[in-house]
């Protein structure tokens, strides 16, 4: 039997109920993190009709695409589910991103759909299909479908209501998915604190071994330590030192012929290579000939120390594994950290080899200790600094340390730490044209050494004058290198003539360089990782705090007030489309702490010539690193649209150049999402209303007319009545009839 849903849009109780039981349905999807009930949400809206019912989202990193159904419809009730389907297996898959719904009352009737699909649909038993796409921005997540074996009316507005809680659920689904991330990230950075204490506190290479098996590659079937050096008469030895495999642990010393260590030797400090397929493998892979008979795929880890010595650690798989994006930042991160404690190890065994210089090396490794155990213990890159360089000055009897850290416009660099104390901190350092960190970024491996300032011509004229200022003789800056990005540089001065910076003191300061760049990596991810936790429950506060206005005043009074705290912002605009002007309008300003709304006389924006009447005309959102505001840098402009109409744009600056990344950005267009949803709310809402009110009035002036019994009295409260409604303050009727002459009553108010 054919199930048909009746409504009148002139009905003015139909509108007022449909716009209740719309709002009633998005709280209910907002108040919940539970997927069945967000489809018990919309099937008591709009989908009781139909017998079969889903919630299905979009699984990442899958190919070819499949949907986790998340809910389902089991005969009265609805409950979760956790299916995957392919995404080809839903009709007319390819179109539904660009489509606001698929309805189909008789699928038999629906040109939208092909024979083959039609046949399909008739084979599972399905007559009406109703297909909603999630939709966040321009990207599909997910979808609610839903069907009927019989025929099912769907009226349009109850379709377009439907297409505004799908965009309302793929926000809420959206929200969830990045706090997975962030948890994700948080796991991650807990992964790498874990391996790195496990590799500094490894006293031999098995240890080492050890400590990446059970946090790196539990999985791994061999990891395998492999030295390699040149001796100075031009020999080469090249050895299995220590091997670990699912039946156990050796400490061997296997020497292997006719490798080719050229490239093992060459190169950066560390490096990392992937080899997933060691059949398609290039045939300059690191250790391709060593591994190729019984392995897979392998990862490798080069750790040099010079161009003659090289400690190597290869991860093998015997079966095929693919290395994920995780998997490559963690084995990135350790590179260092595993290099730095072979140093350590290394610089041991040399101390026991020599005993005019235990002294010295127990001196070094106390040292190196102290700063490998400490630069864990910091929260704050201040704290980090201030504590290891002191460390440094007085383990490496350096006159002076200071640090100073590149800024985001990338042409300055201030000094953030120094010891000791000698006023320098708070300096700006113009980086451009300085030909001392030119030579850094050309060869980041290798420290810039000036014996004497005097002398070396890679001094400039201004630098040397300075420094001379200040008494100093000698000058070796290192550059501190994070995700291969140089974030600042470490200066360590000389005061006294004829000293000098001997090999010993320029491989040790690198060493302990290398792990406090360490500690800021470390710092930094933490800080990210919390921070964008932090923007995560900002979000979910905001959406909810928005979704409990409903006039667009309130809503636009939320989001200057509560939305400019979770990205940096100093200034904020909201701008509306007026109809009436065919122009956009400031409607909302946030500025020095203070917001400012004005709905109908803000200012008009231009659609052409403008950042935003280009953002609202493409639809694309728009980041500036040097901005039209006076006093700020960076500009995100973001348009306020939902499925149906595009609404305005949304402009925040924040005071700094490089203020905002891609997850600023991420997190801006949820935000702009959240307001684009709530101001569609308030216009729903205020409609409703409108139609109530007129619907009132109406039979209120109905109810009058008919207390009169006489033309006069009915024409008198008819003008009234209509003066009234218009706020007019003169009337006059004039009734005609063709057998009596023309008469005229006129009604002042």
């Amino acid at each position: 039997m054919e199930v048909n849903e009746t409504f009148d849009p002139n009905d003015s109780n139909q509108t007022v109920q449909l716009a209740e039981a719309q709002y009633a349905a998005a709280s209910a999807i907002y108040g919940s993190s539970d997927a069945a009930e967000i489809l018990s949400a919309v099937v008591v809206f709009g989908g009781k009709a139909y017998q079969e019912a889903q919630l299905a989202l979009i699984e990442p990193d899958l190919d070819p695409p499949k949907l986790r159904i998340v809910a389902q419809r089991a005969g009265s009730s609805i409950v979760a589910a956790n299916t995957l389907r392919p995404f080809s297996t839903y009709p007319a898959y390819e179109t539904l991103g660009a489509v606001e719904y698929l309805y189909a009352a008789r699928i038999e009737d629906d040109p939208f759909l092909t024979d083959e699909e039609r046949e399909k649909l008739t084979q599972e038993n399905v007559t009406a299909l109703l297909i909603v796409p999630l939709l966040v921005g321009q990207n599909m997540t997910g979808l609610i479908m839903m069907s009927n074996p019989e025929p099912v009316t769907t009226s349009t507005p109850t379709l377009r209501a439907l297409r505004n809680l799908a965009d309302q659920i793929a926000v809420v689904f959206e929200n969830r998915a990045l706090l997975r991330r962030t948890e994700s990230s948080l796991g991650e950075v807990q992964t790498l604190y874990e391996l790195n204490r496990g590799l500094l506190a490894a006293q031999d290479p098995l240890e080492l071994l050890r400590a990446i098996s059970t946090h790196l590659a539990p999985d791994a079937d061999t990891i395998m330590h492999v030295s390699v050096s040149r001796r100075r008469d031009g020999g080469e030895d090249v050895a299995v030192q220590h091997i670990i495999t699912r039946k156990g642990e050796q400490v061997v010393s296997i020497p292997i012929k006719g490798l080719r260590i050229g490239k093992l030797l060459s190169g950066e400090q560390t490096e990392v290579t992937f080899v997933e397929d060691v059949q398609a493998a290039s045939s300059d892979a690191p250790l391709l000939e060593l591994l190729r008979e019984r392995t897979r795929s392998y990862a490798v880890i080069i750790a040099r120390t010079s161009d003659r010595h090289a400690d190597i650690v290869s991860v093998a798989y015997e079966t095929p594994h693919a290395f994920d994006s995780r998997d490559r930042r963690l084995y990135a991160a350790s590179a260092d950290q595993l290099n730095i404690v072979l140093q350590n190890q290394r610089l041991l065994q040399e101390s026991q080899a020599g005993a005019e210089q235990l002294s010295r090396q127990v001196r070094v490794l106390q040292l190196l200790n102290r700063v490998a155990t400490s630069i864990s213990g910091f929260q704050t890159e201040k704290q980090l600094l201030d504590n290891i360089i002191r460390e440094m000055q007085e383990g490496l009897n350096i006159d002076h340390i200071g640090v100073a850290l590149i800024q985001p416009d990338g042409h300055t660099s201030v000094v953030l730490s120094e010891y000791p104390d000698a006023g320098a901190v708070g300096t700006v350092i113009d980086t451009r044209d300085n030909p001392m960190i030119a030579a850094l970024l050309r060869d980041p491996s290798k420290a810039v050494v000036v014996q004497n300032i005097d002398t070396d011509p890679i001094v400039p004229p201004s630098v040397r004058t300075a420094l001379k200022g200040v008494g100093v003789s000698g000058v070796m800056i290192l550059p501190l290198n994070v995700q291969n990005a140089l974030i600042g540089t470490i200066g360590f001065d000389l005061y006294e003539e004829g000293r000098y910076f001997s090999p010993e003191t320029v491989e040790l300061a690198e060493t302990m360089t290398s792990q406090l760049v360490v500690g800021l990596q470390n710092i930094r991810l933490f800080n990210e990782a919390r921070r964008r936790a932090e923007q995560m429950q900002s979000v979910a506060a905001l959406g909810q705090a928005l979704q409990a206005s409903l006039e667009t005043e309130p809503v636009l009074r939320v989001m200057l007030t509560s939305g400019v705290g979770i990205v940096p912002t100093d200034q904020m605009s909201v701008a509306l489309f007026d109809e009436h002007h065919g122009l956009l309008r400031v409607v909302g300003r946030y500025e020095d702490g203070d917001s400012e709304i004005s709905t109908a006389d803000g200012p008009l924006l231009a659609l052409k010539d403008t950042h935003a009447g280009q953002v609202w005309s493409t639809g694309v959102m728009m980041t500036m690193s040097e901005g039209r505001t006076p006093g700020a840098n960076a500009v995100m402009i973001a348009p306020i649209r939902t499925r149906d109409h595009r609404l305005g744009t949304v402009t925040i600056a924040a005071p700094t150049g490089a203020a905002y990344g891609d997850t600023d950005r991420a997190i801006f267009q949820q935000m702009v999402n959240l307001l684009a949803v709530a101001l569609e709310n308030a216009a729903t809402y205020t409609r409703s209303q409108r139609a109530a009110q007129s619907e009132a009035m109406v039979n209120e002036v109905t109810a009058r007319f008919q207390q009169f019994s006489d033309v006069e009295g009915l024409v008198t409260s008819a003008v009234s009545e209509l003066g009234r409604a218009l706020g007019a303050r003169r009337a006059r009727v004039r009734l005609t009839d063709s057998d009596a002459p023309t008469s005229q009553t006129e009604i002042k108010r």
